[in-house]
């Protein structure tokens, strides 16, 4: 094993260690280790950051506590990472892009975190990644909107949804997004949904109770007032009728 793959081993050590020492996870950074650069994990190689967030995933999953994961992203970031250059390419078969991992994160570290790589420059085919596959579970799950469980996930899922789409340069290159969140059909600054906690998800069913074929509404909390709305596998034609 070369001197880089050793520094990255090491990286990746101490990224999942039980206790966290960012100022050795800096210094391994000044020494050139690289955030996405290829380590063994279980399965073979991989891009080191894709394989530090599955261990904060399962944390997470866990209910301990993540809030190391933004920390180590902050420094990640520090040191030039860009996710659009990982050291193993991506495919879908195996060496998936981490924000498609970060799709299954639903904690107050994971979106402070999307925000994070999202101030930094984050690509559009990266965001992609994660709200794409948010998009595509909800579709999957076939969730109801009467169900506490159901609806508070999909709820996390749509405030995720629109952080990604709070970037004008993501929607600028991303036409399919602009048709997901009915963006023709609004008039209101996208860049406020950057302060999630400002505003109140109504989903409104129009079969049954199922979240497929729903409104989704958006409200100030403190106004009151609906500011966005759009359609869970609905078009605004389809909505109007």
């Amino acid at each position: 094993m070369n001197d880089k793959k050793e520094l990255n081993q090491k990286l990746l050590e101490a990224c999942i260690a039980d206790k966290i020492d960012l100022t050795y996870i800096e210094q391994l950074l000044k020494d050139g280790a690289n955030p996405l650069g290829c380590v063994k994990d279980d399965d073979g190689d991989n891009n080191l950051y894709d394989v530090v967030l599955y261990h904060f995933l399962e944390l997470e999953q866990a209910d301990k506590d993540d809030s190391a994961f933004f920390k180590i992203t902050e420094l990640f970031l520090k040191y030039g990472m860009d996710i659009s250059q990982p050291e193993i390419a991506y495919d879908p078969g195996y060496i998936l892009n981490p924000l498609w991992g970060l799709a299954f994160f639903s904690s107050e570290t994971a979106r402070r975190t999307l925000k994070l790589l999202l101030d930094h420059g984050l690509d559009a085919d990266s965001a992609r990644e994660c709200w794409g596959h948010k998009w595509s579970d909800l579709w999957l799950a076939r969730f109801t909107v009467d169900d506490d469980f159901d609806r508070e996930l999909a709820i996390d899922s749509f405030k995720t949804l629109m952080l990604v789409a709070s970037y004008p340069r993501i929607l600028e290159e991303d036409s399919d997004f602009k048709r997901v969140i009915w963006f023709d059909e609004n008039n209101y600054d996208l860049t406020k949904f950057r302060d999630w906690d400002k505003y109140d998800y109504v989903l409104e069913p129009t079969v049954n109770q199922d979240l497929t074929k729903s409104l989704i509404r958006i409200f100030e909390k403190d106004t009151k007032k609906e500011v966005w709305n759009f359609g869970f596998e609905l078009s605004p034609e389809e909505y109007k009728s």
